[in-house]
C-alpha cells in the first residue's frame, strides 16, 4: 500500500439490496490524510469506509512482512492486514485459536486466499493478492464456517477492491451487501 501524505484511492461504492440486486452507486474517496513517528516507525491515518471500519478512519504502516494497521492510535496493538510478501494460503493474523482437548472451539483470522489474481474494476485490470477474513467454529458434532468479504491489493497501487466480489469485477453475493472497486488512484 503506497502510503504517502496526500495519496488517495477514489472508489465505486456499489449497495445491494436483500435479493442481490443493485440498489444504489456512489464515489468514496480513501485519502492518507496525516502522519506520526511512533518507535521509529511511521504511521499514516486515513479514512476508510464505514462498512469497513464503524471508526471511519485507521492508521496503516508499512513493515517487511506486509501492511499493519490499528485504530484510535492503539500502535501496540496493531495487526497485520496483508502479508507481502505472500503465498497461497498463508495466514495473515489470527483473532482467536481457541480449541479443547475434544477438537471443540473457535479460530477467526485473515489469509491470503490468492496470489497474483488478475481483477478487473473500473479502473482497469490489476494483478492483485485476495486476502479473505474467516471464522470457522466446532461445536461437538456442529461445524459452521463463514468466509468474510475479501480484499484485494496490488503492490504499488494498494486497494482495487473489497467485499464479495469476483475477479471479472461482478458482484457475488445474493443478499445484502456492499462492495468497493477502485475507479481512479492518485499516488504522489
Amino acid at each position: 500500500m503506497p502510503l504517502v501524505l496526500g495519496n488517495e484511492w477514489i472508489g465505486e461504492v456499489n449497495v445491494y439490496d436483500t435479493k442481490g440486486a443493485l440498489a444504489s452507486t456512489y464515489l468514496d474517496t480513501l485519502r492518507v490524510e496525516r502522519a506520526v513517528t511512533v518507535n521509529g516507525e511511521k504511521w499514516y491515518y486515513m479514512n476508510v469506509p464505514g462498512f469497513v471500519c464503524d471508526t471511519f478512519h485507521a492508521w496503516f504502516v508499512n513493515r517487511v512482512d506486509g501492511l499493519y494497521t490499528c485504530d484510535s492510535g492503539h500502535f501496540s496493538k496493531a495487526y497485520r492486514l496483508a502479508k507481502y510478501p505472500a503465498l497461497p494460503h498463508d495466514e495473515v493474523v489470527t483473532f482467536a485459536n481457541t480449541f479443547d482437548s475434544n477438537g471443540n472451539g473457535y479460530s477467526s483470522g485473515i489469509m491470503v486466499d490468492t496470489t497474483d489474481l488478475l481483477i478487473h474494476v473500473p479502473a482497469g485490470t490489476f494483478t492483485a493478492n485476495l486476502y479473505r477474513g474467516y471464522y470457522y467454529s466446532r461445536s461437538s458434532d456442529v461445524t459452521d464456517a463463514i468466509v468474510e468479504p475479501a480484499s484485494y491489493y496490488s503492490p504499488g497501487v494498494g486497494l482495487i477492491a473489497w467485499g464479495y466480489i469476483n475477479p471479472d469485477g461482478t458482484h457475488d453475493n445474493v443478499g445484502p451487501d456492499r462492495t468497493w472497486q477502485l475507479v481512479r488512484a492518485e499516488l504522489h
